[in-house]
């Protein structure tokens, strides 16, 4: 199988305007994750009750474990397993993604553990063999560990889109 570059159609790291993101519901996550910022002051710590106070992006969300150099998802919704052919649900991510695009990710992930911001993404699927008419949008939330400040999980909701249902 032959990969290529994902083609980036838009992203903001970080996450500034709301404006850019197409999707209500992912909308509505980073809505809820800024006000849990603000409630504690800093960086929110990870905690699976966030993921279920937004349920509606569950099914299309990854969770990476930030580990230095390493990074695994450690939980996986069935829209991304669908859509992108994840077999697993957990597992190093260069070993679950070609490296491609795990770099790609690799590096966004890198990026919203230094800003401790939401990014956002929004980039077709031409690095998945021949999927380029698979277009997804990705935010990039942060959380820390208890008794840490540091970006030790990011939660990463998508929204997947056929074609040019987006307009874009």
């Amino acid at each position: 199988m032959k990969f290529t570059p994902p083609v980036i159609l838009n992203e903001a790291c970080p996450l500034t305007d709301l404006g850019i993101v197409l999707d209500d519901a992912l909308q509505s996550t980073v809505r809820g994750w800024q006000a849990l910022y603000q409630s504690v002051g800093k960086l929110p710590v990870w905690d699976m009750s966030f993921a279920l106070q937004h349920a509606s992006v569950v099914s299309s969300s990854i969770l990476y474990d930030l580990r230095g150099d390493e990074v695994y998802l450690t939980m996986i919704g069935d829209q991304c397993r669908e859509y992108i052919g994840l077999q697993h649900s957990k597992g190093n991510l260069y070993d679950l993604i070609p490296k491609i695009n795990a770099d790609d990710i690799h590096a966004r992930l890198q990026a919203c553990a230094q800003h401790k911001a939401p990014t956002y993404c929004y980039k077709n699927m031409s690095w998945n063999n021949d999927k380029a008419h698979l277009k997804y949008e990705a935010i990039f939330l942060p959380f820390a560990e208890r008794g840490s400040d540091a970006c030790a999980w990011c939660f990463v909701p998508k929204s997947f889109v056929i074609g040019d249902e987006a307009g874009l």
